[in-house]
């Protein structure tokens, strides 16, 4: 771990040296700038991207070829034009997984101070899924995975190479799960949040004054006909607010 940390240092140092940046800071500043000087509605996926493209240390990403191309490039013996033809039918999946968060960091530590570092568009990132989101999300049952991945999974078996193609699909279940939390979240759980709201301010209210006990059960009715519409149980919102935290 420690040769890899340093590989990446000295590479990202390769790299600022030869475009003139006297440190990462430079780069972080170039980008952003020119993000708005094209007044960019998407400031956030933009630094994202600026970041991958400019250190491969943030270039977190996986290419996928068609599964009868993939077959094809490990049997044949074809030549490089036909090689390269394969090449071209590859697309990419990209997590950005490290760029992500290291805009959010950005955003969270600068933005209040500054425009310059605050990302409208922070809210359309993606959960950050590595190793253990996906571990997390198939312990409570949310991932299910093939038979063949499930088997390599039971074995420990370390995943990458040829089984590069079974991580990615790991982490992009992940990510697809998580972002239908959320919006089950966003349609069904607004009211039980405003309901465990209620609930502290009823605890409140009862150490200040016993007069307000039968408004602060009124309170509770209100909101609870609210959740009984949305047909949410506590039970249901607590299991889900456990997977999400």
């Amino acid at each position: 771990l420690a040769s890899k940390i340093v590989a990446v240092c000295n590479e990202c140092g390769r790299i600022m040296r030869s475009r003139g940046w006297d440190g990462f800071a430079d780069f972080v500043m170039e980008a952003l700038r020119e993000i708005r000087r094209k007044k960019s509605q998407t400031p956030a996926a933009d630094f994202v991207r600026a970041c991958g493209e400019a250190f491969p240390a943030f270039r977190d990403r996986y290419e996928v070829l068609p599964a009868s191309t993939a077959s094809d490039v490990e049997e044949s013996k074809d030549t490089k034009d036909e090689q390269k033809d394969q090449q071209d039918q590859a697309w990419y999946v990209s997590f950005y997984k490290k760029a992500q968060l290291f805009a959010g960091d950005v955003h969270r530590r600068f933005g209040p101070e500054d425009p310059l570092f605050h990302f409208e568009d922070i809210h359309s990132s993606t959960v950050c899924a590595d190793n253990v989101l996906p571990a997390v999300l198939r312990h409570f049952g949310i991932l299910e995975t093939s038979d063949e991945l499930l088997k390599c999974l039971d074995a420990r078996k370390p995943l990458g190479g040829k089984d590069a193609a079974k991580e990615c699909a790991l982490r992009a279940g992940a990510v697809t799960a998580c972002e239908m939390i959320l919006q089950w979240l966003r349609e069904n759980a607004k009211a039980q949040f405003v309901a465990d709201t209620m609930e502290v301010e009823d605890a409140k209210a009862d150490k200040k004054s016993t007069e307000n006990n039968a408004m602060d059960e009124e309170a509770k009715v209100s909101v609870g006909s609210k959740v009984a519409l949305h047909g949410l149980s506590r039970a249901e919102f607590n299991g889900i607010e456990a997977i999400v935290v």
